[in-house]
């Protein structure tokens, strides 16, 4: 073995993931995902007026807080770094009713960061999307809110129940005019353009999204226990799919492996819909799907690593 006389300091530096190869990455990904989310919040405060702006102010608040407590309990070394706490509180708000209880607001994203996120190690390390983590929390540990957010959600509904109804032009544009009881239903259109701004910026790869939303389609236009129109024009479904599915740490490690955890991930969320009619049908199937994130990467492996295997 041959030794430099001056061996140079490595160049390359170990870490956690995402791993991105370009300079100044994640602080770049940080900001596309918050411009992304502009519209519609910018729109939700528009249509639901000063509600809005104090739950968006409390899950600022909410964050902060759980920034600190990571700092204080669990010795992280700064707080407020990346960006990652504030995106995933504005995503969990996102996905919550106009109505939800300030309380609630602050439980749901402290617990979403503290126990979704920080409690792993921070960004990069959570085995689960924390978005998820603190939305179902709040909706399974406090029944009345679940009652509450049944109420909003049937409100929400511009065709009556949950059977299959034909699709027409009318049902479709609907799609664009919408305006629903959850801060993400203040307009469909603006999320559908923020998660077309990050499929542009190269953030996410569009395949994800893509092969969800298919998926999702084709399944419910065949299956007559599910409304079509209802189940897309959900807010919390398309922020599953432009954010919640797309997540790096919580999401397979290749692109054949995000692939399928898109496609499963919409099987999920069809069979929750066909067996419960739940609204949040596809963040629970986003949770779900996340288990199995280790099978799926022992099980799809980019080529090189087959050939290496195999000699």
């Amino acid at each position: 073995m041959i030794h430099s006389p001056n061996p140079q300091p490595s160049q390359y530096d170990v870490s956690p993931p995402p791993h991105i190869r370009s300079a100044n990455s994640i602080d770049r990904i940080m900001l596309s995902w918050i411009i992304s989310l502009l519209p519609v919040m910018v729109l939700s405060i528009i249509v639901f007026r000063w509600q809005a702006v104090k739950i968006f102010l409390m899950a600022v608040l909410a964050s902060a807080a759980a920034e600190i407590s990571a700092v204080l309990l669990l010795h992280k070394k700064n707080a407020f770094s990346n960006g990652s706490g504030l995106i995933t509180a504005f995503l969990i708000v996102l996905l919550l009713p106009a109505s939800t209880p300030l309380w609630a607001v602050f439980i749901a994203v402290f617990l979403g960061i503290g126990l979704g996120l920080e409690i792993y190690g921070g960004l990069g390390q959570n085995p689960f999307n924390p978005a998820a983590i603190g939305v179902l929390f709040l909706l399974f540990g406090f029944p009345v809110l679940l009652q509450m957010f049944e109420s909003a959600f049937a409100q929400s509904l511009p065709f009556t129940g949950f059977m299959a109804q034909p699709v027409d032009s009318h049902s479709l544009m609907t799609l664009f005019y919408f305006k629903g009881q959850f801060l993400s239903e203040a307009s469909l259109a603006a999320v559908i353009i923020g998660g077309l701004y990050l499929v542009a910026a190269k953030v996410i790869d569009w395949e994800v999204p893509f092969i969800y939303l298919g998926t999702m389609a084709v399944l419910c236009l065949a299956l007559p226990s599910i409304s079509f129109q209802n189940v897309f024009l959900s807010g919390p479904l398309w922020i599953s799919a432009f954010y919640l599915i797309t997540e790096y740490a919580s999401t397979p490690i290749n692109r054949q492996g995000k692939r399928l955890f898109a496609l499963i991930a919409a099987l999920i969320t069809v069979l929750w819909l066909h067996m419960t009619a739940h609204f949040y049908a596809a963040v629970m199937a986003v949770l779900l799907t996340d288990m199995m994130v280790p099978w799926i990467d022992t099980r799809i492996k980019p080529k090189r690593a087959r050939a290496e295997e195999n000699g």
